[in-house]
Formats: structure tokens, C-alpha cells, sequence
């Protein structure tokens, strides 16, 4: 995908300002799974590598 990317770049900036738009207009929402503190992100990507987590994870790095 980053040697596409880098080739047409105009392709991902308009499926950008699409999904951009779409999560405005509330057509789409991402699923989050949860947060966790990045302390903690090899645990989450054994989960990640195990099929163990529906959606996306969200790091705070308020403590880092």
C-alpha cells in the first residue's frame, strides 16, 4: 500500500476527505474496542495478532 500510496497519492487523499465526510454526515462510526495506556501495547498486539479484539484500540499517552 505505501508504494501506491507514494505512486497516486491524489487516490488516498479522496478516500480520505470521503471517510472524513461520511463519519460527519454519522453514515459510518468505528467501532473502538477500548483504551489502554501505552504502557500496555504488546498486550494489545498479542490480541490483535489472536483475533482477540473486534474494532480499534485507542492508546492515551496522557501518562507518558
Amino acid at each position: 500500500i505505501t508504494a501506491l500510496r507514494r505512486k497516486h497519492p491524489e487516490w488516498f487523499q479522496e478516500d480520505l476527505a470521503e471517510l472524513f465526510r461520511l463519519l460527519q454526515a454519522g453514515s459510518i462510526s468505528p467501532v473502538i474496542s477500548g483504551h489502554e495506556p501505552l504502557q500496555n501495547a504488546v498486550k494489545v498486539h498479542r490480541r490483535i495478532e489472536r483475533a482477540d479484539i473486534e474494532g480499534k484500540v485507542v492508546f492515551d499517552i496522557a501518562g507518558v
